[in-house]
């Protein structure tokens, strides 16, 4: 692209604000160049926007605070809660509650892009169903993964060769995601967790090519237990990212893996649960048929009942407390 000539343009990208906080991450060629072709949006994309807006209010104040009150709960003091049952679903609430927080934030961002004319990237797409740890960052944070894979992996990578360096160069960079989430060792042991699941899942992958278990991966009735697999490693993740200490974190993991010798109990009420029932089924339905994709694109008798069963979702389930998100931190 060529270099920016007006500073008014250069200046929108800077202030426009759907984007300031939290994200998606949009590079300056995406954004100035819509300026420079600017034309009002259409009706269909004004009702994407609308459509893209109540997404991300449902998947914050329907879904995220009521994960978040669990996840609190456990994490405000895990002693309190002793026990492998308590810790699995203290940091099942977390991972939901992250998902459906910074996912909801990136709706609204891009559907208040939308109603002013501007498209904004994608940044998630059910990391639910990811297969594998390279999968998982396909789907989740695209734009931070494409960013760190373009800014700082290749320019890292650039003229150095083998894949002792492969591996190292990935495990560093990973560590450096960790850091720009904030400057404590929680997050770098968070960072070069994710590293090892990559190395790891290439080491693995490598050395399993043209066998009888490559072939049994590759087959259907292996994709579940894969899927399962890769989101109980994300969730365990949480046991780093969100204790304020090396200590806390470290008791965590003690009680996911059972070292405490104690059951505990399960901290997710019976409406959580339906909860999270609900989004993984609307995850898998997204994934299958784009139907909220698809929803701008129906005539008013579909679209209208949507929109009372999202402001009916929305008045049954006020938010609690004051409306924070999670990524406003970092």
């Amino acid at each position: 692209m060529k270099a920016v000539r007006n500073p008014i343009d250069y200046a929108l990208f800077i202030a426009f604000f759907p984007h300031l906080i939290a994200g998606p991450i949009i590079r300056a060629r995406q954004f100035i160049s819509q300026i420079q072709y600017w034309r009002r949006p259409a009706a269909i994309v004004v009702q994407s926007g609308i459509i893209l807006i109540l997404s991300g209010l449902l998947k914050k104040i329907v879904f995220a605070d009521r994960f978040a009150v669990v996840s609190d709960r456990y994490f405000s003091d895990p002693t309190a809660h002793p026990g492998w049952l308590a810790a699995w679903s203290g940091c099942l609430a977390f991972f939901m509650q992250v998902f459906f927080d910074f996912s909801g934030y990136t709706d609204i961002a891009r559907g208040c892009a939308k109603l002013l004319g501007f498209e904004f990237p994608l940044n998630f797409a059910r990391p639910f169903l990811s297969r594998n740890p390279p999968d998982l960052w396909q789907r989740w944070h695209m734009t931070l993964s494409s960013w760190v894979r373009d800014y700082v992996f290749m320019p890292f990578s650039r003229g150095r060769k083998g894949r002792f360096v492969l591996y190292r160069n990935m495990l560093v960079v990973m560590v450096l995601v960790g850091l720009w989430h904030g400057a404590n060792w929680t997050f770098v042991l968070w960072g070069a967790y994710h590293g090892m699941l990559l190395v790891g899942y290439r080491l693995f992958d490598r050395a399993t090519v043209g066998t009888p278990i490559d072939r049994i991966m590759k087959e259907r009735y292996f994709v579940p237990f894969s899927v399962g697999l890769m989101f109980a490693a994300f969730v365990l993740s949480a046991a780093f990212f969100r204790p304020k200490t090396l200590q806390t974190s470290g008791y965590v993991l003690g009680a996911l893996f059972g070292f405490q010798h104690i059951t505990g109990e399960f901290l997710l009420t019976t409406g959580t649960i339906v909860l999270l029932f609900i989004s993984l089924f609307l995850a898998v339905a997204q994934e299958r048929s784009q139907f909220i994709d698809r929803l701008a694109l129906q005539p008013a008798r579909v679209q209208i009942p949507a929109y009372v069963c999202a402001f009916l979702a929305l008045e049954l389930f006020p938010a609690i407390g004051p409306v924070r998100f999670v990524y406003f931190q970092f």
